[in-house]
């Protein structure tokens, strides 16, 4: 059997653009998941009266980048979380924010990196034995970039 070449997640890193160009990023601190870089296409409904065999017929439409979706440590001194410098900020200013995904910690030198809008901080999770965690959402506008990065 052939040895797994998968590779775990620990040393991802979610990082943050300052909006300057060219961008500076910063780490988002205490990410503990992710989910981002699926995209979908599209079909719009040709379907007429002589489709054969009554089935319905489509043709391509648009294609779209899927919502990156995430959870951190929920940290209110961390500046990528706070209301003046962070998510928080961004959502609150609807201002269009770069996010980059980084692997090169787990040796894999690409990165995803998107242009789009912070759409969601969900709700803290409090519990007495847990750490307080909040989701996060992030719709990227237009194609999310797959990027060589130099280690």
């Amino acid at each position: 059997m052939a040895k797994s070449t998968g590779k775990a997640g620990i040393g991802v890193t979610l990082k943050l653009s300052d909006g300057d160009s060219p961008p500076q990023f910063v780490t988002v601190g205490n990410v503990v998941s992710l989910e981002a870089g699926g995209r979908t296409l599209n079909t719009i409904d040709a379907t007429h009266l002589a489709s054969p065999d009554f089935y319905q017929e489509f043709i391509p439409g648009l294609k779209s980048s899927q919502a990156w979706t995430g959870t951190v440590q929920w940290d209110a001194s961390d500046p990528t979380l706070d209301d003046s410098t962070g998510l928080a900020q961004r959502l609150e200013d609807r201002e269009l924010t770069t996010l980059r995904i980084d692997f090169t910690d787990i040796g894999v030198n690409v990165a995803f990196e998107a242009d789009g809008f912070i759409t969601e901080l969900g709700n803290l999770s409090i519990a007495a034995e847990s750490i307080m965690t909040q989701s996060f959402g992030f719709q990227p506008s237009g194609r999310v970039r797959i990027i060589t990065l130099t280690p």
